[in-house]
C-alpha cells in the first residue's frame, strides 16, 4: 500500500492505516530506535508510541513523505525515552541495592551508639 492510501486511512480514523504503518515501517522504525535503545521492551514501548504519535497527528497534519514523519517521531521518542533512562536520578549505577543500604545504615547506627557511650 502506497503512502497516500495509507494517510487517507489515518483521515479516515481506520486501525488499519496502524497495521499498514506497521507493515511497511515497522523494521525501519524498530531499528531507527534499536540505535538509541538498547532493552527490547523499551524498543517496543517506543516503537507503539510513535504509532501513537501518528494516530494522533496525522488528521490535523497531512506529512507530503510520510516515511520522513514517522521516522522523525521515532527519532524523538527514542531521544525522550533515552534522556528518561540516563536522567542522572534514575541512573543504575548510581543506586545501591536494598540489602546494601540496610547494611550500611545498620552499620552506621551501631557507630553512632558506640560514640555515645
Amino acid at each position: 500500500m502506497d503512502d497516500r492510501e495509507i494517510i487517507k486511512l489515518y483521515n479516515c480514523r481506520s486501525e488499519d492505516a496502524l497495521l499498514e504503518t506497521e507493515k511497511k515501517y515497522g523494521k525501519l522504525v524498530s531499528f531507527i530506535i534499536g540505535r538509541l535503545i538498547k532493552n527490547q521492551l523499551d524498543v517496543e514501548e517506543c516503537t507503539n508510541d510513535t504509532y501513537l504519535g501518528v494516530w494522533f497527528t496525522i488528521p490535523p497534519k497531512t506529512p507530503d513523505n510520510l516515511k520522513a514523519y514517522i521516522l522523525k517521531i521515532a527519532r524523538n521518542q527514542a531521544l525522550k525515552k533515552y534522556e528518561h533512562i540516563h536522567a542522572a536520578k534514575r541512573d543504575i549505577d548510581m543506586c545501591l541495592p536494598y540489602e546494601e543500604l540496610s547494611n550500611y545504615l545498620a552499620k552506621a547506627g551501631e557507630e553512632d551508639w558506640e560514640n555515645n557511650e
